[in-house]
């Protein structure tokens, strides 16, 4: 009845691995002082609960189990009521050595691979981290670029205005080309910020924008937006005066009255 009761405490040997083996060498030493033999599952259940106390505690308690351990099993060795031979004695406790060994290193092994798998979790949080961080200077970058050319398109504007307007009304040729540079300089300035911030575009917006990133329409799509006009029912009438050129591709279209 003694021997089920202890391997029956083996059930809670990962709850508490040393309570369960000083349950398991105390039940073993009751038999001893009673005179009965050691049997097969006792010895079982004494070998289970000494790797589980290596396996699944930290080292002072793995280390304080394998001593109570050895010196329990010597004291059972030589308490026994029949003489045992040196190298059966000495083979004994090996093997009881070598059982809290291998618990032991099964431990350190999980506890090895443990480490590796957070050192690598902490690498990847590491990896997104310098990844957003390079996004965010990229963009802070392209966004100084934006910066630089839009105040120095917007200054020979200003400065192109200003020269138009003071000479306007006695050198009306040299306002015109003033105003022309204004024109080219302010298309040019659309088309480079529009270049700017399509890279500024992310993921997401090229998903809302149907999964791919276009380009804004231009004066020779126009005839493909007046079909998905028309779609909708509406009668739209195009005439095109002059000679057709190629515009510039800041160039915008106000709506007339």
């Amino acid at each position: 009845m003694l021997v089920v009761v202890v391997t029956m405490a083996l059930t809670f040997r990962r709850r508490a691995p040393l309570g369960v083996m000083l349950f398991v060498v105390a039940g073993g030493a009751v038999l001893t002082a009673l005179r009965y033999p050691p049997s097969v599952p006792d010895v079982v259940a004494f070998l289970v609960a000494v790797y589980s106390v290596a396996a699944h505690r930290g080292l002072a308690q793995s280390a304080l189990g394998g001593l109570v351990a050895v010196v329990y099993f010597v004291a059972m060795l030589v308490l026994l009521p029949v003489p045992i031979e040196p190298m059966v004695f000495l083979t004994d406790c090996a093997l009881v050595i070598g059982v809290w060994m291998l618990g032991r290193n099964l431990r350190l092994r999980r506890a090895y691979f443990a480490e590796l798998e957070h050192r690598a979790a902490r690498l990847e949080r590491a990896r997104g981290t310098d990844a957003r961080a390079a996004r965010i200077e990229e963009r802070s970058r392209i966004a100084r670029e934006l910066h630089d050319v839009v105040a120095h398109h917007v200054s020979v504007m200003t400065v192109q205005a200003g020269a138009a307007r003071r000479i306007i009304d006695r050198d009306a040729g040299s306002a015109r080309d003033a105003m022309s540079t204004i024109e080219e300089v302010g298309r040019t300035a659309l088309s480079e910020m529009r270049r700017i911030v399509g890279v500024l575009r992310t993921d997401r917006d090229a998903e809302r924008a149907g999964g791919e990133l276009a380009p804004q329409p231009g004066l020779g799509d126009l005839g493909e937006l007046l079909d998905h006009v028309r779609e909708t029912g509406l009668s739209v009438q195009l005439w095109i005066e002059g000679e057709a050129r190629t515009p510039s591709p800041g160039w915008t279209w106000r709506r007339s009255g």
